[in-house]
């Protein structure tokens, strides 16, 4: 069965079998039948569909907020009841890259599942309009500007302990420290919240070690408007999993909208944070993936450079061996155990180096 939520049908669990399942047929052939009938899904909203009673079965809860004509939405789970003794709860936010969705990230959340029961009071995973998650057949923000906005909202609203950043995540994840480090976010109600207090950015865009850099990327990104994603599909991966050629098309579809190249067009060096690094206040651990051809891992060290000498000392950067721009789904374990180790406090052992190399308060490539 089905609801429809803001014109959008939307599957959820059914206290009863559903009418119309037959015996010895499967729920996957009965649920994409059932939502042929509704719409004409992607595999990549049919994975998602898939996925949303997963989801709320493991208590997960689906909410909304708007930033003027859009909605950004996201998925919350609740670990522990609210402590009337904390302002807030302790919160761990997930902010994913460009066209993607947090589900990507799902192998890496139940690796670290125990570390982050034991660390938050919630876990929220973010969906932009447009992009692969719930909100995908949405236009997508205009520009990078008014995203940036409307995720400080959002933040100001749900007050993360911790944000993860991916790619444009990064970005975001960083942003918003900055404006946190210059009182300019929260928007309102500094009195009891000042800013995250920690930052995973995974292979973050918005600070780059020359101009040169930054041309390249934009280079591969117009490109792909213009030829189509096989362009840049070599850049995501360092070796492609064997799954991705049976939704690939969804991504070539992704490049060839409208809305997502005026996004990617309005990008521009002035929205760059090289001399804004330094203002932010939390403790940032840059992770990259060593054979990142998308944005190369040589950022991180600008990243480092940038960064407050007094925060400097209690970051760290961190370069996964073998992976390259989407480490969570090519190495999930891998990464699942630096951030796992980091979640608790912990610099990720030296006896790990066969898969990543650690430093503190500085960079070594």
């Amino acid at each position: 069965m089905y609801f429809v939520l803001d014109g959008a049908p939307e599957l959820i669990l059914s206290p009863r079998p559903l009418s119309g399942v037959r015996k010895g047929v499967g729920m996957l052939p009965f649920i994409q039948d059932q939502l042929q009938k509704i719409y004409k899904p992607t595999r990549l909203q049919f994975f998602h569909e898939v996925f949303r009673p997963v989801l709320l079965a493991q208590g997960y809860r689906w909410e909304e907020r708007r930033s003027g004509e859009l909605r950004i939405g996201y998925w919350r789970r609740v670990f522990r009841k609210k402590d009337f003794r904390k302002s807030y709860p302790k919160r761990f936010v997930l902010i994913p890259g460009l066209g993607d969705s947090s589900l990507s990230w799902l192998s890496v959340l139940t690796l670290c599942f125990p570390a982050l029961r034991h660390q938050y009071d919630e876990i929220i995973l973010f969906d932009f309009p447009g992009f692969g998650g719930y909100l995908s057949r949405e236009k997508a923000f205009p520009s990078i500007d008014l995203m940036m906005k409307g995720v400080g909202d959002v933040l100001d609203h749900l007050k993360p302990h911790t944000i993860l950043g991916h790619s444009l995540g990064g970005w975001l994840a960083g942003h918003y420290g900055v404006e946190c480090g210059l009182q300019n976010r929260p928007a309102s109600n500094r009195l009891n919240y000042s800013g995250p207090e920690k930052l995973f950015l995974v292979a973050p865009s918005g600070v780059y070690p020359d101009a040169e850099t930054l041309e390249q990327l934009k280079s591969v990104f117009h490109t792909a408007l213009k030829e189509g994603f096989p362009h840049i599909r070599p850049h995501l991966f360092a070796q492609e999993p064997f799954w991705f050629k049976y939704v690939a098309g969804q991504f070539h579809q992704f490049f060839a909208r409208e809305d997502i190249a005026q996004f990617i067009h309005s990008v521009s060096p002035e929205l760059t944070m090289h001399e804004q690094l330094q203002y932010i206040q939390a403790p940032v651990w840059v992770i990259w993936g060593e054979q990142d051809t998308l944005i190369p891992a040589s950022c991180a060290e600008v990243w480092m450079k940038n960064l407050s000498e007094s925060n400097r000392a209690q970051s760290h950067s961190v370069l996964l061996k073998g992976l390259g721009h989407s480490p969570q789904i090519e190495g999930s374990t891998i990464i699942s155990a630096v951030l796992a180790q980091a979640l608790y406090g912990r610099t990720p052992h030296e006896l790990g180096n066969r898969w990543w190399i650690t430093h503190s308060g500085h960079f070594l490539g």
